[in-house]
């Protein structure tokens, strides 16, 4: 739950950094670094959650499970 929160959050920043006063120097610095790290949490909740989760598209590596109603070659 705490990355959902820094998620949420960084978002809230993210829409009121224009509105602060910043030079746009500074307010370009800051929504660029918002987004780096709403664009990195995001891609570390997806991977947790699929980690967590067990993707279905995702084969084992171990080929000693095989099909023995194929024949082989």
């Amino acid at each position: 739950m705490r990355k959902e929160k820094i998620l949420f959050f960084t978002g809230i920043i993210l829409i009121i950094i224009p509105f602060l006063g910043f030079p746009e120097f500074i307010r370009k610095i800051l929504i660029v670094a918002g987004g780096v790290s709403v664009s990195l949490m995001a891609y570390f909740l997806v991977k947790a959650k699929k980690q967590s989760r067990g993707f279905p598209f995702i084969f084992p590596s171990d080929e000693s499970n095989t099909d023995s109603s194929t024949p082989s070659v």
